[in-house]
Parts: structure tokens; sequence; C-alpha cells
């Protein structure tokens, strides 16, 4: 794959069969974004507004704590922070309800994703076009 030819070191966590949470661990540069420590910026995002980006993102936490999500602060761009609600909440997917909502929003919305009760923004999620593939690298 891709994150094996560039980051031969890399170790891939995943969740379930088919909602799967993948988390590239020991690669020391992605391409594309500056530095080691640069910042991560939206892939492939369509609309109007400049996303922005956020602060600092802190690894993703373990399986202990259901792959919980850790933001820094938000920095730039005028079209908000879609991550705001969904911090420090727990990964969910359609068997793993780990949301604040009485249902399952993983069910609901046809996506794993970090829900709260249930999203303001949701990369896996049904939408009028979906993308078949999408990748999220932490650093």
């Amino acid at each position: 794959s891709y994150a094996e030819e560039t980051c031969p070191d890399v170790k891939v966590i995943g969740v379930g069969a088919s909602d799967k949470l993948t988390i590239l661990r020991g690669c020391p540069g992605i391409p594309g974004l500056p530095g080691q420590q640069g910042p991560i910026g939206p892939v492939g995002a369509k609309g109007k507004g400049s996303a922005g980006i956020p602060g600092k993102m802190g690894p993703t936490g373990l399986k202990g704590d259901n792959y919980t999500l850790n933001l820094g602060g938000f920095t730039g761009g005028d079209a908000g922070d879609s991550l705001f609600g969904h911090r420090n909440r727990g990964f969910s997917t359609k068997d793993r309800d780990n949301d604040a909502s009485p249902s399952n929003c993983a069910q609901r919305y046809q996506g794993a994703w970090w829900y709260s009760a249930c999203h303001v923004s949701n990369l896996n999620g049904l939408y009028n076009y979906s993308y078949k593939v999408s990748e999220m690298k932490f650093r």
C-alpha cells in the first residue's frame, strides 16, 4: 500500500471488519504536508469557505477509551471548526455505539465516526454523494 511504501515503520490499528478506524503511527513524514510536526489539512475538501486546520491533533486514544478523538485549538479559515462537537468523543461504529444519542448515530448515518449526538461533520457518512474511500493521517 501507499502508506507502507512511504512509511516503512507504520503500524495500522483497525476497528471491526467493515467499519475501520486506521491509525498510521511511526511515519516520519507524510508527503504533501509541511515538516514532520506540520499541520493536518483537509484532503479533497469541496465547498465554500476555507476549512482551516486544527492547531494540534493529539494521538487518537487507545481501544480502552474507545479511540477518543483528542484535538487542540482550531486555527484559520472562515468555514468554522466542524470538529468542535466531536472533541473527546469515542469512535462509534454500527456495532459499537459510543455516542451520546439515544439512537446509534453510526447506524443512522451509515458511517463510523466520533459522534456526539449526532454530528456537525461526518467524513464517512451518508451524503448525496459519498466518497468510496476516505483517509485521515495523524502525526
